[in-house]
Order: C-alpha cells, then structure tokens, then sequence
C-alpha cells in the first residue's frame, strides 16, 4: 500500500502512524487536539489524516486514552 487516509473526530490529540512489514515506523500525520462537535476546536469533526509511503504494511489510529472514530477509510496502491 503507497497511502491510507480516513476522515477522524476525536475526544482526544491522534496519531495515524504507517509501518512497513519489519514495524519500523515509515511516517505519521497527527491531529494537534480534540475535534468533537460540541467541543471549542478549532479542528472541524471529520478532519482527514492521511500517510503516504512505499511498503505500508500496517497502520495505527492512537487517541492517547480518547476515543475516536475513523470513517471513509480510505488506500491506495
């Protein structure tokens, strides 16, 4: 896989983190904090991360003890 994206609303600052197939950490694109809907964000619900590599063999969405919810998962070869 060359790219993975999803749409994220979070209680909490995430992480979506890329590995190749030895878990070696390739790249990672964050979200700096909350982004719910009734929140005082400045991040709208749904903000879009997104990892861009050669080789991604797995990937990870982390909410440091949030939670959160991924949608339109999206990747591309």
């Amino acid at each position: 896989v060359k790219f993975v994206s999803g749409l994220v609303t979070s209680s909490r600052r995430t992480v979506l983190s890329a590995y190749n197939q030895n878990e070696e950490l390739l790249t990672e694109d964050e979200m700096s904090a909350s982004n719910l809907l009734d929140s005082d964000s400045v991040i709208p619900p749904n903000a879009k991360l997104m990892v861009s590599s050669e080789n991604i063999y797995k990937v990870s969405f982390y909410a440091f003890d949030g939670q959160l919810i991924v949608v339109d998962l999206s990747f591309g070869f």
